[in-house]
């Protein structure tokens, strides 16, 4: 009886890798190349399968790779109804590979997941206190995206997001100038670092800045004036 299983080409690789299908059947067992590629942290290894939970996306993934196990089993079957064992040609022949950009959009790593990558390196590197910082830059970048609702990624980070995050910052956040001005600074870090690793080109974010507020002024009218030099205080 056949049976296909999928194997990643490089399972602790930190960038998307190639699935692979093998089919066994009579003694054999054959390599097949599906076309398809994962995040090896996204994929459930019991289950050969990409994770689904809070990755939607993948579900389009795992429906390309039950066909690919259909394909296989539906060559294998009709060579033996003809009394033949398929050749491993014939088996490669049979998997129709998934589209470059279908298999790019189950395998993208997201924004979130890098902004995540970046604080950890530091964490990872020993570096807890500056771990700390760019977690709570993070945290507050998050917070904003859930309120707002902006969709914040690489190519969003506009005048309009800088307008719109200080205002957060400053509003729901409470944050002081000094804090706003920081986590913008950390946040720049972040897009500096992505950059160099090529994951955008946007040319804004350098641009980011908050100018520190003034404070309200109170001017007095000659007569509040003369009441207040006329208030009889105590020496």
């Amino acid at each position: 009886m056949a049976s296909v299983s999928f194997l990643l080409k490089e399972p602790s690789a930190t960038k998307p890798t190639p699935i692979f299908a093998f089919l066994s059947f009579d003694g054999q067992r054959v390599k097949v190349y599906t076309g398809l590629s994962i995040l090896p942290k996204h994929w459930l290894k019991a289950e050969q399968r990409a994770q689904v939970r809070g990755l939607p996306d993948n579900g389009k993934l795992n429906d390309a790779l039950t066909l690919a196990e259909q394909q296989l089993l539906d060559c294998y079957r009709t060579h033996r109804a003809q009394g033949q064992l398929p050749s491993t040609e014939a088996l490669r022949a049979a998997v129709v590979p998934v589209a470059a950009e279908t298999a790019a959009v189950t395998a993208t790593v997201s924004f979130w997941e890098h902004l995540d990558e970046w604080v950890n390196q530091k964490r990872a590197a020993g570096l807890l206190s500056t771990a700390r910082t760019y977690a709570t830059a993070a945290r507050h970048l998050r917070e904003f995206a859930q309120a707002s609702r902006y969709g914040v990624g690489f190519d969003t980070i506009t005048p309009s997001f800088g307008a719109k995050f200080s205002a957060y910052l400053v509003g729901p956040a409470h944050l002081t100038d000094n804090t706003v001005n920081k986590v913008l600074t950390r946040f720049k870090v972040f897009m500096k670092w992505a950059g160099e690793r090529g994951l955008h080109t946007n040319t804004y974010y350098p641009r980011l800045s908050w100018a520190k507020r003034e404070p309200d002024v109170m001017t007095l009218t000659t007569h509040e004036v003369q009441q207040l030099a006329a208030l009889d205080l105590p020496a």
